[in-house]
């Protein structure tokens, strides 16, 4: 399926660079090509670049090697970029799919971080990588409570061993797929990634929770990227970690709770509001924090008067993260913000929030006014 324009350049050209699997294929055009890993290709071309032809697989400007050798090459040789068709394109033509409302997404190398599309978009498209690449991505999902997804897997697109499986990410996580081969998921009724979330949204129980504004303000102090990893330690019902989650909605949000009700009203609300890239830790802060990716953004609602050892382990394990305090007594203001200013946090903030609701009193409306709440935020940097 090579367009015509790139089938000319490999087989008029003297200097053929490709990845082993393609060289295998192009040797019909040309039998002086040189097989090579990407890295050997790099390197090979800082050598000498002139009138070579490098042939990858895909489209140029889809997670291609284009990108790294076009900022290697820039100001040194006149690169021209010839694209082929990507397996995006070629897995929605052999469904019948459009990509206007797709969202793309590497999972090659990536852990921990894929349900996050899944859970908030209508299709998303996964690249894989590795030699259980897809069946990795699949468990991922069905553990983070995604079987239930439509999916279809394209395996050796183009080539003669070309199979498309559809059916429940459930179903399919039972089989083996080839090494090469792309995932394409479909949610009938993704989750909201913006949107108010409502007090009563959340199931409550027994459980404290931080409420709508003092939640909406403190999400905001973290200034959350889409990408991000984040936590939220002492999670309580989970109502910060799922507004943080749909922050994050590339991401991951770990719920850090050691309560058993606390934790089954996580659970609930989680699969209830959607937000399928919550994962939910069991215990507390900071042994809890073992085995965790580092954190971007760091939420403590609660810890147990172990504010000091909780921070001491955030720094050691990240190498800059932003941190958003709550604190109700002024004991907990005074320990949150010694530990700020006395590790080196920068730009830190205080801020003292008093919210009044109204509530119905016969034909008038009386003003109640709940706790005072302390948000301390700041970043610390390695």
């Amino acid at each position: 399926m090579l367009t015509p324009q790139v089938r000319e350049a490999v087989a008029s050209s003297a200097r053929v660079f490709a990845s082993r699997r393609l060289a295998q294929a192009l040797k019909p055009l040309n039998d002086g090509i040189i097989a090579m890993g990407t890295g050997e290709i790099s390197e090979a071309l800082t050598r000498e670049a002139r009138d070579t032809v490098v042939a990858v697989s895909g489209d140029v400007g889809f997670f291609s090697l284009a990108a790294t050798l076009s900022g290697r090459m820039a100001g040194l040789y006149e690169m021209r970029l010839l694209p082929g068709l990507s397996s995006m394109q070629t897995l929605c033509a052999r469904l019948g799919v459009g990509y206007e409302d797709i969202e793309v997404v590497s999972a090659h190398g990536r852990s921990g971080c894929v349900a996050g599309p899944a859970a908030y978009s209508r299709r998303v498209f996964y690249l894989t990588g590795g030699e259980d690449g897809v069946n990795r991505l699949l468990g991922e999902l069905c553990r983070a409570g995604l079987g239930h997804l439509t999916v279809a897997v394209g395996e050796e697109l183009s080539y003669p061993r070309e199979r498309i499986r559809s059916g429940t990410t459930a179903e399919l996580a039972a089989e083996k797929f080839s090494p090469l081969a792309v995932v394409l998921t479909e949610n009938p009724a993704p989750a909201p990634r913006h949107g108010r979330l409502r007090d009563e949204d959340f199931e409550r129980g027994g459980a404290p929770m931080t409420k709508e504004p003092v939640r909406t303000l403190s999400v905001s102090r973290l200034e959350v990227q889409e990408d991000d990893i984040v936590y939220d330690i002492g999670a309580g019902t989970g109502s910060v970690s799922i507004a943080l989650a749909r922050a994050a909605w590339k991401g991951s949000v770990f719920a850090l709770e050691h309560d058993p009700e606390a934790i089954a009203l996580i659970r609930r609300n989680r699969k209830k509001l959607g937000a399928f890239n919550v994962g939910v830790v069991e215990g507390s802060a900071p042994g809890a924090l073992a085995g965790l990716p580092p954190p971007r953004r760091v939420f403590i609602g609660g810890s147990g008067g172990k504010m000091a050892d909780i921070i001491d382990a955030l720094t050691a394990k990240s190498g800059g993260f932003t941190l958003c305090v709550n604190a109700v007594t002024l004991e907990s203001l005074h320990t949150a913000l010694s530990l700020l200013t006395g590790r080196g946090f920068s730009g830190v903030e205080i801020e003292c929030v008093q919210i009044s609701r109204a509530k119905a009193a016969g034909q008038s409306h009386l003003m109640q006014a709940q706790n005072p709440v302390y948000i301390l935020s700041g970043r610390w940097r390695a």
